[in-house]
């Protein structure tokens, strides 16, 4: 039984208990559903899309500020459509996490926050406005 609370966090999304026979059923097939590879393709282009922004700061060329700024443009694209996979994914595992969301003021506020300042950083981005320390 404590092996089902310490390691099986989809028992939060699932309502149904059962008892872990193998390793193979406790510790690897709760994880292997299209939910929890959306969310690690979701957290792999979030990570990338902050490094290459933090690393257009980190560039002595102008040529490498350019590739890195392209870069950071296609991975916040990325970012946005994986995480509409995650909802997707959290619907076809029954899991109603975009009706939570859209429910939550909370939620809301800040994805139109996320928007607005994803549109001022596109801005500044194409621009060329960004502080490079020298």
């Amino acid at each position: 039984m404590w092996k089902e609370g310490l390691v099986r966090v989809d028992g939060m999304f699932s309502r149904k208990k059962s008892k872990i026979t193998f390793f193979h059923e406790g510790f690897i097939a709760p994880w292997w559903n299209v939910f929890s590879f959306s969310v690690g393709i979701f957290t792999c282009c979030v990570f990338a899309y902050l490094a290459a922004i933090y690393l257009i700061g980190e560039c002595r060329t102008q040529r490498m500020r350019k590739v890195f700024t392209k870069q950071s443009v296609y991975l916040s694209i990325a970012s946005i459509l994986s995480g509409l996979l995650v909802f997707i994914a959290a619907t076809y595992n029954g899991f109603p996490l975009f009706t939570q969301f859209i429910t939550s003021k909370l939620c809301v506020g800040a994805a139109i926050l996320a928007t607005g300042s994803l549109g001022v950083l596109w801005y500044a981005l194409k621009q060329n406005k960004l502080f490079y320390p020298d």
